[in-house]
């Protein structure tokens, strides 16, 4: 098993050791949890559940043919993606 070394301002590392006290885990334990829902490769099971839900939501490949212009994003910095409630939530991902 690796160990890894990280960096949390006072704030962040409360609320880290308050939501794994909350849940009777070690705070490694927690932190590792929430790495592993966070890196997986697959949609929750609840949001696979959601597949048909919408009957007339188009296809995949119907929306990656659409002539529908694209929409310019800035680009996310590392800071922005760190939720400033320290709450551990799913990534997006792409299947493209």
């Amino acid at each position: 098993m690796g160990q890894v070394t990280i960096y949390l301002d006072s704030e962040t590392e409360a609320k880290a050791r308050a939501a794994a006290r909350a849940e009777g885990m070690p705070l490694s334990k927690w932190v590792a949890g929430c790495i592993r829902r966070r890196a997986r490769g697959e949609w929750p099971e609840a949001v696979r559940a959601l597949a048909g839900a919408w009957p007339d939501l188009p296809s995949a490949e119907r929306i990656r043919k659409s002539e529908a212009k694209h929409i310019a994003r800035g680009r996310r910095t590392r800071s922005s993606s760190i939720p400033s409630d320290g709450v551990c939530r799913p990534v997006r991902v792409s299947l493209r």
